[in-house]
């Protein structure tokens, strides 16, 4: 069995309010170094859910704890389950999962357990500070302040996997090719309006504002391959971090599991030697993204030919050795779903894939209600889908999922859990650090700064690594507890 970490980085979108008075809120946002009026506005109810977020933590959950950290100076986060949370772009709410392993369902659990607690933020904001709305969206466009709702602001769900750093040039070029095709499958859905003024229903959001095939920005010029090197691993283990940011946000637990599994079952093809087939690579990937995202459902020759190609990918990793059970899983379920959109089956992939789920909702109100995709109310479910509020009366996901439409893969007291709980990678000892700092707020005196790898050792050049020297699947535990008792002995 292949070891790989995933997480992911989801920047959730927000509701419009109406207007507020900044000197009311202040206090919520960071007492000790309250916002001038100018760095007020932006990002002002954002940081205002963030504060709740750590009251949550620490008054509601007794068996929880968190520290706040300042990064690249940002005030951020940490949480006792290892994951981070804070404000991007000074306007984004972001949550970053821990690092997980792909066999396992803790990234799904850990996506849920984010949502679940932004959510509960959220409802504590607006009874607090009596605001009508206040609610979260995850997913990767909304529209811009303005009468057009087509006119719109992207943001992102990073993906991240570690991967054989020496294989980088091959996991590149294959991921290149696959991840067009793979929107089939990683798609969550969108209306938008075309180059015609035509309102159409697409496979992917984010596919929409791909601009480049390979690149170091993530807010312009928007690559299909993030190629920054910043691994937040350590050199031994002789890994890197592949930093994917233009797949979708994922609702449905099937997708965002199957999505995992997929891409990592192809960069485990590249890193063990195997090779796109010529005749199905292009020159321009982006090009290939959108024609496929924007035409696929009217398009049966366009149809055929992607599929064609996501079972050349599928039949290859048949061929890898020594799969594990969750591989072999994967592969039965890829095959599955590639099988059903063969045959147009998009109704037996409701609750599983959210571009098949929001696309039978939307077809089946249009029908029922006698409007079109033009319709506001085509619009409205389109964005409702992706409201993370438990409220059926409020989000559309919500509301299929009380009917019984959403397949579920983990049960609601593991995502409870989860809230608390890191995986068992190297994001259980960070999650240790949390906790004892809570416990001991001195020690922050010894450990001046964290990241997702490294503790800095105050007077020391060296760091200490929250995983095994050569191992980020392994946790530190014991040895963070005596380099503590060490320190604080001196």
């Amino acid at each position: 069995m292949q070891q790989r970490l995933c997480g992911r980085e989801q920047e959730y979108g927000m509701a419009v309010l109406p207007e507020y008075n900044p000197s009311r809120f202040k206090e919520f946002i960071d007492p000790v170094n309250p916002p001038t009026e100018e760095g007020f506005f932006r990002g002002w109810r954002e940081k205002i859910v963030l504060r709740c977020i750590d009251h949550i933590v620490y008054d509601n959950y007794l068996n929880s704890t968190a520290i706040w950290d300042r990064i690249d100076s940002v005030r951020k986060i940490w949480l006792s389950n290892g994951s981070l949370i804070y404000v991007d772009m000074q306007c984004l709410l972001e949550h970053a999962t821990a690092e997980c392993s792909v066999h396992t369902l803790d990234l799904i659990t850990q996506e849920k357990a984010s949502e679940l607690l932004i959510n509960k933020a959220a409802q504590e904001v607006r009874k607090d500070m009596g605001l009508e709305l206040l609610y979260f969206y995850k997913n990767n466009c909304g529209p811009e302040n303005g009468d057009d709702l087509y006119k719109e602001n992207t943001y992102a769900s990073h993906h991240n996997y570690s991967y054989l750093k020496e294989e980088k040039e091959n996991v590149q070029e294959t991921l290149i090719t696959f991840i067009p095709l793979n929107i089939l499958i990683s798609g969550n859905g969108h209306l938008y309006r075309n180059y015609n003024n035509e309102i159409k229903y697409a496979l992917s959001q984010r596919a929409l504002y791909m601009e480049e095939t390979t690149g170091q920005q993530t807010t312009e010029k928007r690559p299909i391959i993030n190629s920054k090197e910043d691994s937040l691993m350590k050199t031994s283990t002789k890994l890197s971090r592949l930093h994917l940011i233009s797949c979708d946000a994922t609702r449905c637990e099937f997708q965002t599991w199957l999505t995992t599994m997929t891409i990592h079952l192809v960069i485990r093809l590249a890193e063990e030697g195997w090779k796109v087939p010529y005749n199905i690579k292009t020159s321009n990937p982006v090009a290939r993204m959108r024609v496929i995202n924007n035409l696929l459902l009217d398009n049966d020759y366009l149809i055929k030919e992607t599929l064609d190609k996501n079972f050349i990918f599928l039949n290859a990793a048949k061929q890898l050795k020594y799969l594990s059970e969750s591989e072999k899983d994967a592969l039965d379920e890829w095959e599955r779903v590639l099988n059903l959109l063969k045959d147009k089956a998009y109704g037996k992939l409701i609750g599983e894939l959210d571009w098949t789920t929001k696309l039978m909702l939307i077809k089946n109100k249009m029908k029922k209600h006698h409007f079109n995709l033009s319709d506001v109310r085509a619009w409205q479910i389109n964005m409702e889908y992706h409201n993370i509020s438990n409220n059926p009366k409020r989000s559309w996901f919500s509301r299929l999922d009380e009917l019984g439409f959403i397949s579920h893969l983990v049960s609601e007291e593991d995502v409870k859990k989860a809230i608390f709980t890191p995986p068992p990678t190297r994001a259980q000892t960070r999650s240790l650090f949390v906790k004892l700092c809570s416990q001991n707020p001195r020690l922050r005196i010894f450990f001046p700064s964290m990241d997702w790898g490294t503790l800095s050792i105050k007077g020391s050049k060296e760091s200490f690594y929250f995983g095994e020297d050569a191992n980020p699947f392994i946790p530190n535990d014991e040895i963070l507890k005596k380099a503590i008792i060490e320190i604080e002995s001196q």
